[in-house]
């Protein structure tokens, strides 16, 4: 809490004062960019992002460092820039003790020199070039929030209206409170404290910021709402855990010399490209430059003129043959049904919804590893329900998820997302039957009355804590059945020994 809330709360020009005083000390302990009134709003900006979450504060000397590093560090600065510190105080100030100097300088190497070092920081930094106005604001607030809780900080409670109020304050004086700052040391002994804080926990930190920030940071969900970020995170670090299980499992897929092509398509055969010999035909395009050398600059015939009336002239010949790729495409299926996953079961960890997110990242991530030199195709359908009311799809936060944790393959091409009726869905899939190989799964907590119809389909059933198949693939004998996550993963195993042994 801020030190100068419980004494003056009721003489609001005393508190007025008491407030100007504690920013203005506050800022006189940055150590890296002088004070100006850029820096001044753009501190108070972050802080009152995080104060209106309802975070606690780092002191806004620390944060205006960490704004002006930010700067510094950015992909349009140079990287051998130096770091340079420079102090509001003299070195020689008397409202400077010599235990507050020390405190100053460990705070410049152990934070300020973590910081300007720490790969995760610059490349966190680098990700912010994507960010504008407010929501460079938030993204920086964010930063802070996941320091914060990495190395278990405590902070100052602000009020966020206190802070707009010193937002709209007149630069002029805000400057002129600075010099009088100087002869007033109310506040040291309360900043002081919060700078060892600082100081002690993040000395002995790792990394300042995990993959998952990161990730954060590079799709944006950054600033997004605090269910949503929750939600990712959580989805995140399953499918890290599910990812490490397949890992482990032995898969192999099949030697290429076994494929037999019944279907040959255009659009799988690539010209394998590049220069396959030297030969004494072909165009000027091709020719061998380095022959270039026998021109002379005489007018009489030259060696060059010589060995093209002998046709000795060599040109590269291209490399005309082509290697064959399959096309593979993936249907995975979400019914409207999967609504009811949005739950917690006793006997999981998180909700249904989180784990099927989860498996279906880390099942991705395996097969683009074990074909990857399969033309690989991925397609979310999300089925639009039949005579549905509502203007928005049931599984819309769902689908924003999806995009988000699929953003570079959606980018690339490689994953689609759409919104089909059944009887468009039941088309397309049979029109991509005749060019590609297709395994599509149906993902549904609705029981199926016409299991004939599914015939087309691999259903997958999440109406119960663990998944279960509506027609059980083959499994190695023996094979014990597993609860909770294992059960999760052994289910799945099947899909991907069947889609890539």
């Amino acid at each position: 809490m801020c030190p100068f809330i419980l004494n003056h709360l009721e003489d609001p020009t005393q508190f007025q004062t008491e407030l100007k005083s504690f920013v203005c000390q506050s800022f006189s302990f940055s150590r890296i960019a002088p004070f100006q009134e850029s820096l001044y709003q753009q501190t108070l900006r972050v802080a009152w992002e995080m104060a209106s979450e309802g975070y606690e504060v780092l002191p806004l000397g620390i944060i205006a460092d960490v704004c002006s590093l930010a700067s510094l560090l950015s992909p349009d600065a140079t990287y051998d820039t130096p770091l340079l510190f420079s102090s509001f105080f003299s070195e020689k100030s008397t409202k400077l003790d010599n235990e507050l100097q020390l405190v100053l300088r460990q705070y410049e190497d152990y934070v300020m020199g973590k910081l300007y070092l720490d790969a995760s920081v610059s490349e966190a930094f680098r990700l912010l070039i994507h960010y504008r106005d407010r929501d460079s604001d938030r993204a920086i607030a964010f930063l802070f929030q996941q320091w914060m809780s990495r190395a278990n900080l405590g902070g100052i409670e602000w009020n966020p209206a206190w802070l707009k109020q010193l937002q709209s304050l007149p630069w002029d004086e805000v400057h002129h409170s600075m010099e009088w700052v100087k002869e007033d040391s109310t506040f040291q002994e309360s900043l002081k404290s919060h700078y060892k804080e600082v100081i002690e926990k993040t000395r002995d930190l790792g990394s300042l910021f995990g993959k998952e920030d990161l990730f954060e940071l590079q799709h944006r969900t950054a600033i997004a709402g605090f269910s949503q970020r929750l939600a990712l995170r959580q989805i995140l670090h399953y499918s890290q855990i599910f990812t490490e299980h397949f890992n482990e499992l032995s898969l192999k897929p099949r030697p290429r010399a076994a494929f037999i092509s019944t279907k040959f398509h255009q659009s799988e055969s690539y010209p394998t490209g590049g220069y396959a010999s030297l030969s004494t035909r072909g165009s000027i395009e091709s020719l061998l430059y380095s022959q270039l050398a026998y021109m002379e600059k005489e007018e009489r015939p030259d060696l060059f003129d010589v060995y093209y009336l002998r046709n000795e002239l060599l040109y590269y010949s291209r490399d005309e043959n082509l290697f064959f790729r399959r096309r593979i495409r993936f249907y995975w299926v979400f019914h409207p049904s999967l609504t009811e996953t949005r739950r917690k079961d006793r006997e999981l960890p998180t909700q249904r919804i989180i784990l099927l997110c989860a498996l279906l990242r880390a099942a991705w991530l395996l097969i683009q590893r074990e074909l990857g030199k399969e033309a690989l195709a991925l397609d979310f359908i999300f089925l639009e329900p039949n005579n549905s009311i509502h203007h928005t799809h049931p599984l819309s936060l769902e689908y924003q998820l999806i995009q988000q944790l699929f953003q570079s393959d959606l980018e690339r091409g490689d994953v689609k997302l759409q919104m089909l009726s059944e009887e468009s869905l039941r088309r397309n899939l049979t029109a991509t039957r005749k060019s590609e190989v297709c395994h599509p799964l149906w993902l549904t907590c609705e029981k199926i009355a016409e299991q004939e119809s599914m015939r087309d389909f691999s259903v997958l059933y999440f109406n119960q804590p663990l998944p279960r198949l509506l027609e059980p693939l083959p499994s190695s004998e023996g094979e014990e059945l597993r609860t909770g996550l294992e059960a999760w993963s052994q289910t799945f195993e099947n899909f991907l020994r069947e889609w890539i042994e």
